[in-house]
């Protein structure tokens, strides 16, 4: 990270930014674990999540926030908080087919 941005990948990528934020990613997210709350996911991972979901539903809220892990295989992972604090984390595909 360079004031405050993620580096993109050198060479011939076809998205740079996505494969420099998979590189950055992975390390932090094997900090994360259940019970964490936003703020300590956010301290260890220093940036917004690439993509994030929200719902509400019997009177919880979920929250989704996805992180870029692997730009080869198109990956990342999602980080489930159930009332603000990290209840799953689970690998995704980035692209929707």
């Amino acid at each position: 990270m360079e004031n405050g941005r993620i580096l993109p990948c050198g060479g011939h990528h076809t998205d740079p930014d996505a494969c420099g934020a998979a590189l950055f990613n992975a390390p932090r997210l094997a900090k994360i674990s259940l019970g964490m709350t936003k703020d300590d996911v956010l301290k260890i991972m220093e940036h917004p999540a690439e993509r994030r979901e929200a719902k509400t539903s019997d009177g919880h809220d979920y929250e989704s926030w996805l992180y870029m892990v692997n730009y080869t295989n198109e990956q990342m992972t999602a980080i489930t908080f159930t009332d603000g604090k990290v209840t799953a984390m689970n690998t995704v595909p980035w692209k929707n087919n």
